[in-house]
């Protein structure tokens, strides 16, 4: 379940939520499809380094130490370690990254503690990386 209080979404380290409907229900994790969308019907067309998701690890991102944990006051990314642990201590369900020299078709391994995903459609990597 979500509660209405503890969700945020912050991008280059400031708050980015503008939902205004919220619907507390249950995640329906049986499904077989999941994209990364904007708008829940097309894909998300555009870059991203890392994808972490951990429910029901909440972490209160209006304290700059824990955005600390993932982004630096520089704005670049910070290491999570190989599943992703290290903010928290626990794995989170599902940790996608690239190493800078990795295979692009790597991102569909989790590292997380989920199971691993099957791309669908294209994926690139950019000329830079988010450490640059």
């Amino acid at each position: 379940m979500a509660t209405a209080g503890a969700r945020s979404i912050y991008v280059n380290d400031v708050a980015d939520f503008a939902v205004t409907t919220f619907t507390n229900d249950t995640i329906d994790y049986t499904q077989t499809n999941f994209i990364i969308s904007d708008t829940l019907t097309a894909p998300f067309n555009g870059c991203f380094a890392e994808f972490y998701f951990a429910p029901g690890q909440y972490l209160d991102f209006s304290m700059v130490a824990n955005r600390r944990r993932f982004i630096s006051a520089y704005g670049k990314p910070v290491l999570l370690g190989p599943t992703g642990a290290l903010p928290t201590g626990v794995a989170p369900l599902v940790y996608q990254h690239l190493a800078d020299t990795e295979a692009v078709a790597n991102f569909a391994t989790n590292r997380g503690t989920g199971g691993n995903f099957t791309i669908g459609g294209t994926l690139a990597t950019s000329s830079t990386s988010p450490s640059d």
